[in-house]
């Protein structure tokens, strides 16, 4: 059988339809920073609603850990870094979304996900 090549547009395809997409978010936030906290609770329903059992969160304060700042080459926050992984293919380059992630839309969208 010919192996099919997933295309950006094919893979949110297969997003919409719940085919074994997952999430591996990386946010990058300041405590106490308001426009960091509106991106962890923005982001926290746009995993409730579009992605529930498919991701991975971790949230790193920039405050205390800066090595993995420098690691991930953050240089603002709130940055969100996530990679798109399907099941038995390598993993899509990865998204870095920067802001309060309170565009709904364009967030779903850099994620592949169809509303």
């Amino acid at each position: 059988m010919p192996t099919q090549e997933i295309t950006r547009t094919g893979l949110g395809d297969m997003i919409a339809s719940n085919y074994g997409i997952y999430y591996n978010l990386h946010l990058f936030i300041a405590i106490n920073d308001p426009a960091s906290e509106e991106a962890q609770a923005n982001l926290s329903q746009i995993c409730e609603t579009h992605m529930t059992g498919r991701y991975e969160l971790q949230v790193t304060d920039i405050n205390k850990d800066f090595a993995t700042v420098i690691k991930n080459g953050v240089l603002v926050t709130p940055t969100l870094k996530v990679i798109i992984t399907s099941k038995g293919d390598p993993p899509l380059k990865p998204v870095t979304i920067i802001g309060t992630l309170g565009d709904t839309q364009r967030v779903l969208a850099a994620l592949l996900i169809k509303a």
